[in-house]
């Protein structure tokens, strides 16, 4: 109830009027005092929030001998606020230009050279947007689906000066033309329903519709740099026009999660992800898991190395696995513990949800693996590994330290630890 009453304040209404409102959608036709029972609101104040509401549209007055209330449905309600709030940006349009030009009139001197100006034809809009994407600097731009049509010549042309970046729903309809850009911007897929389009630079701002025709343009790099933060945002977790060109031909979601079974299994499956890698691999593996890793998939990593990836481990070394690090074709480090079993590998990310045992053969039935490519979650993965990494100590460090007869918590026996606890 409470999260309702908080969704229905943004549509105009306080906390009581929301309580009322809701009331009445539950029990229909209701009189004053049954409503404040419901509400729990003091009945006193019932009457004053009903009439408060049936102004606002909420509720109608059923005039019998005792007066009763109704709730207009919501669908009505939420028609006739969009309708009201469209009227009010209407007229804020119509006195825009007015406003603009009175503030820069108090505008300080320093602010003269910014300004804001309100385009109302096709031409006049195109003009601006052709300037400031042949400007050379990098440009964002949100477009509709029949913008990239009716833009592709100028943005191509445009693209042998200046970066550019799009941002535009994908679908089935639009896969040759999205490619078409793909040629010769960055495009990446927007869940959109606005018809607003959008030009961003550094220093600029264009919010234009060409069916209205409709353009606001600002030079402000303070009100460019509000929608530039927005819209970087976005950007980053987008998924790109690969991806989303991959789901919709494949049928395969750009983000997935898999759940796999069995270590065995799980081995059989990694070699073909390694074959895969282009840049990096980042695992952090128990002190039998590197053990694990060197004896199956060594080949698959001096692979993944000879074509310039990246391989890095972290695990416990100790004078068990020594040997498997060394000889490990990967960059190790050593850590004192391993709170999670994971890989981050490229855009992917693999994480060991049920390790039922850490022995070094492959024949566990019921490890529980977890692999995603959800770009938040790899993100947040990758950075905690890399923390790791800072801090982790190098091999040659740790090595160092096992020939000298160092032993670690990790290497004491049960026994051991049970006679040190006694003496304390």
């Amino acid at each position: 109830m409470e999260l309702l009453v908080s969704m229905l304040k943004k549509f105009g209404l306080n906390t009581n009027e929301a309580k009322v409102y809701t009331t009445l959608l539950v029990h229909n036709d209701a009189r004053a005092s049954d409503i404040a029972r419901n509400a729990k609101i003091p009945r006193n104040k019932l009457y004053e929030i009903a009439e408060s509401l049936n102004k606002k549209g909420f509720v109608e007055v059923i005039p019998e001998k005792v007066m009763k209330f109704r709730a207009i449905p919501f669908e009505s309600v939420c028609e006739m606020q969009m309708k009201s709030w469209q009227q009010q940006l209407e007229e804020i349009s119509k006195i825009r230009d007015e406003v603009m030009q009175r503030l820069k009139k108090i505008s300080e001197p320093h602010d003269e050279k910014s300004y804001f100006a309100v385009f109302r034809s096709r031409k006049a809009i195109r003009k601006k947007f052709e300037d400031m994407i042949n400007s050379g600097e990098r440009v964002l731009l949100v477009l509709n689906i029949s913008d990239i049509r009716n833009l592709v010549n100028i943005a191509k042309k445009a693209s042998k000066n200046a970066e550019i970046d799009v941002m535009v729903p994908i679908n089935k309809d639009n896969l040759e033309l999205v490619k078409k850009w793909m040629r010769f911007a960055d495009v990446r897929h927007y869940e959109t329903s606005m018809q607003e389009k959008m030009a961003i630079t550094e220093n600029s701002v264009l919010i234009f519709e060409f069916s209205s025709p409709l353009a606001l343009y600002s030079n402000d790099a303070k009100f460019a740099s509000m929608f530039q933060s927005f819209l970087e945002a976005e950007w980053t977790v987008a998924a790109s026009a690969e991806e989303k060109i991959m789901e919709i031909e494949t049928g395969k979601l750009a983000e997935d999660i898999v759940f796999m079974r069995g270590r065995k299994n799980f081995f059989t499956a990694l070699p073909d992800f390694f074959k895969e890698l282009k840049k990096d691999l980042v695992i952090m593996t128990t002190q039998n898991g590197i053990i694990r890793i060197h004896k199956y998939l060594g080949k698959y990593l001096d692979d993944a190395r000879s074509r310039g990836v990246s391989v890095r481990v972290i695990t416990v070394v100790t004078k068990n696995n020594v040997e498997a690090a060394r000889n490990i074709k990967a960059e190790v480090r050593h850590v004192d513990k391993v709170h999670s079993v994971t890989s981050c590998f490229d855009n992917q990310m693999l994480c060991m949800l049920d390790l039922k045992d850490d022995s070094p053969d492959i024949g566990s039935p019921d490890d529980i693996i977890m692999i995603i490519n959800n770009k938040n979650m790899v993100k947040m993965m990758r950075y905690m590994l890399e923390s790791v990494w800072a801090d982790a100590e190098p091999l040659a460090t740790r090595i160092a330290e096992i020939e000298e007869g160092k032993k670690l918590d990790n290497e004491i026996s049960e026994w051991e630890k049970g006679v040190i606890k006694s003496i304390e």
